[in-house]
């Protein structure tokens, strides 16, 4: 095999094609430290446009207002095995993104109360209620005793009604920062996710 440059009739190899073939194979362990090592803002974007531009398919649910854990929220009426596949694959694909689980943050969560399995999962992807564990909710209020809770339950649920929304699609995915548990969270941006044919 020749390591010569030099091609038919004394040319050079080294024309731009070939160039940028071989800046781009020398980019490559580059771009991958830049994702995986080293903590920029611009890779949240990024991979939440890589994990939107996959296709899969779109859940759709009929949406209700409902009572969950002493919050009101809008829930789906029954359980999407899409949905709960998306919400898997989003805390698996952006695990590396999230702060890592202190141990404050750990007693926080009430160990004690959790089951075996919302204890593996705390440890595992710091919040016990992901994969099975999941409740797919938008909530709309903070939690409420009982006294106020079924009041508030059915205003809400006579408001939403008038809205006259019988299926939701769970069709996009959004960016969020928050600067410090204090603070409100912002939206970065959203993408769209793709539709498998």
């Amino acid at each position: 095999m020749s390591t010569s440059t030099q091609g038919a009739k004394g040319q050079s190899n080294w024309n731009l094609p070939n160039t940028l073939t071989w800046l781009r194979i020398l980019m490559i362990p580059a771009i991958l430290a830049l994702f995986y090592l080293l903590p920029y803002p611009w890779a949240d974007p990024a991979a939440c446009a890589a994990f939107a531009a996959k296709p899969r398919t779109i859940p759709v649910v009929k949406p209700v207002v409902n009572s969950i854990s002493g919050f009101i929220a809008v829930v789906p009426a029954e359980r999407s095995a899409e949905l709960e596949r998306l919400a898997g694959d989003c805390v698996s694909a952006f695990d590396a993104f999230r702060a890592p689980l202190t141990p404050e943050d750990r007693a926080r969560r009430n160990p004690s109360r959790l089951t075996p399995r919302q204890c593996d999962y705390l440890d595992r992807w710091g919040y016990p209620y992901v994969m099975e564990e999941f409740r797919f909710h938008m909530t709309l209020t903070g939690r409420l005793d009982d006294r106020r809770r079924e009041p508030i339950l059915a205003m809400l649920r006579d408001r939403f009604a008038t809205i006259g929304l019988e299926r939701l699609a769970i069709d996009a995915i959004a960016l969020f920062r928050q600067n410090d548990t204090n603070s409100r969270f912002r939206i970065l941006d959203h993408w769209k996710l793709r539709s498998s044919p």
